[in-house]
């Protein structure tokens, strides 16, 4: 419904007594007005409307990857729609680069700006303010495993401001601060590096890494690079002979890391977008960046005062405001010849901790194997002494 219409007529025909509206919709994102009306509350926080929401997902799968979710089979169907052929239009959507607009349509799921930006800048500005004290996870809880992830570059010639960067960040998970509530998601450092050499990439990896263990001595690290540009064997060698730090390598892939399409890159914007509207994303209170470079350089183009943190998570939240879907549907914040790479980085992180920390996932146990968390933590404690050629054959 066109929203003028809503307000100029629909709105005046309520005004006459014993007049009722009845609608029938497929949500089109937070922002769209129908979404806003229909989450309207009283005073008493008791829905405004008679809203009945229905959903093809379950509320055990909606905590599950994207890609999962969208295949939910525990939610009983209307007899005219058929449950095959939905998983096959799911499958469509993928190969369309349109699964967003699926969930939506036919599994009734609210997503954020499907058809452009896909990421609400009233939410981007709420959820990336360092300085606000609600969204400050406080210091001294000790988390299970703290990942680290890397967004590569390819190492592009000195002096182009606008190419492409290397990417750092690293988060871990908290349990809920309120009984009922969602578990935390908490970002520990963001990074950018403008680098031209392979050396430097390494550089900002090992510095990040020796950061978080200075912070945390004898939490696991689980490293998570991307692999596309090549760089993730390289980087992988980076981290081996850190004590309790273990590269995660994606199912099926020979090369250590993960590696991105436009399939997985859907699946990380929804990841990403879910985090956001549930209000899940915190930063912890030692917060840090090792991008006093990427800083300066900011600095010097906007005369800012900020600090290094703020001007890093000023840039985070700038990249993640230009993810939207491009012609073909590919999704990408690269259009005008900017880069994504802190966007991409920070949208693995909760991706890619959730596949590792969710024992409901469908590949749970492999990743468990794969990064012998158990292992991993016994490393840590000081319990387990094997060589490092050792760890490497146990843990690949």
């Amino acid at each position: 419904m066109n929203e003028q219409v809503f307000n100029e007529t629909i709105r005046a025909l309520q005004l006459v007594r014993g007049t009722a509206l009845i609608g029938l919709t497929t949500p089109r994102g937070v922002d769209n007005f129908v979404t806003t009306l229909a989450q309207m509350k009283n005073d008493d926080l008791t829905p405004f409307h008679n809203v009945i929401h229905k959903t093809t997902i379950c509320e055990v799968c909606k905590q599950l990857p994207f890609e999962q979710m969208v295949k939910c089979d525990h939610v009983r169907l209307p007899s005219w729609k058929s449950m095959e052929k939905q998983k096959q239009n799911a499958e469509v959507a993928k190969n369309l680069g349109t699964i967003g607009t699926t969930a939506q349509e036919d599994c009734g799921i609210i997503l954020e700006n499907v058809d452009g930006g896909w990421f609400s800048k009233t939410l981007l500005n709420i959820h990336f303010d360092i300085n606000d004290r609600n969204k400050t996870f406080p210091a001294g809880y000790v988390p299970q495993r703290i990942f680290i992830m890397c967004d590569p570059n390819s190492n592009p010639a000195p002096g182009n401001i606008k190419a492409s960067r290397t990417a750092v960040t690293s988060c871990f998970w908290a349990p809920p601060e309120n009984v009922g509530g969602k578990n935390r998601f908490v970002m520990l450092s963001l990074d950018l590096i403008l680098n031209s050499k392979t050396t430097e990439k390494h550089a900002l990896v090992i510095s990040v890494t020796k950061k978080i263990r200075g912070m945390f001595p004898t939490v696991p690290i689980i490293y998570v690079p991307e692999n596309n540009s090549g760089h993730a064997e390289k980087l992988e060698d980076i981290v081996e002979d850190l004590s309790s730090v273990i590269t995660l390598r994606q199912e099926g892939k020979e090369k250590d890391g993960i590696c991105k399409d436009r399939d997985i890159t859907a699946f990380y914007v929804a990841t990403f977008d879910g985090i956001l509207n549930s209000g899940q994303l915190f930063w912890h209170r030692d917060f840090f960046t090792l991008s006093e470079q990427e800083a300066n350089l900011k600095r010097g183009l906007t005369r800012s005062t900020k600090t290094d943190r703020e001007l890093l998570v000023e840039e985070y939240k700038i990249q993640m405001g230009r993810m939207k879907r491009l012609p073909g549907g590919k999704i990408s914040g690269k259009e005008g010849g900017n880069n994504d790479d802190g966007a991409i980085a920070m949208m693995m992180a909760p991706y890619w901790s959730r596949a590792v920390n969710n024992p409901a996932n469908a590949h749970y146990q492999y990743y468990r194997d794969l990064v012998c968390i158990n292992r991993g933590d016994a490393i840590a404690s000081g319990m387990y002494n094997g060589s490092k050629q050792q760890r490497r054959e146990e843990y690949f």
